[in-house]
């Protein structure tokens, strides 16, 4: 990510929660906070989603 935006990233906060339900959902719970489900956790979506959630954590930081 670093290489990506031109610099150190700052120390950015980020919490996500794996819930045991059956929908393939994403959810935000705060601004560095997110709710996804077990499903949704082991689709091949999920490490697309988080790089670039961790991108724009870089970013703005």
């Amino acid at each position: 990510m670093e290489a990506e935006i031109g610099r150190r990233a700052e120390p950015f906060s980020l919490q996500i929660i794996v819930l045991p339900v059956l929908d393939r959902l994403i959810r935000s719970a705060g601004p560095s906070a997110f709710l996804i489900s077990e499903h949704g956790y082991a689709s091949d979506g999920y490490e697309d989603w988080l790089r670039a959630l961790v991108r724009a954590l870089a970013r703005t930081t």
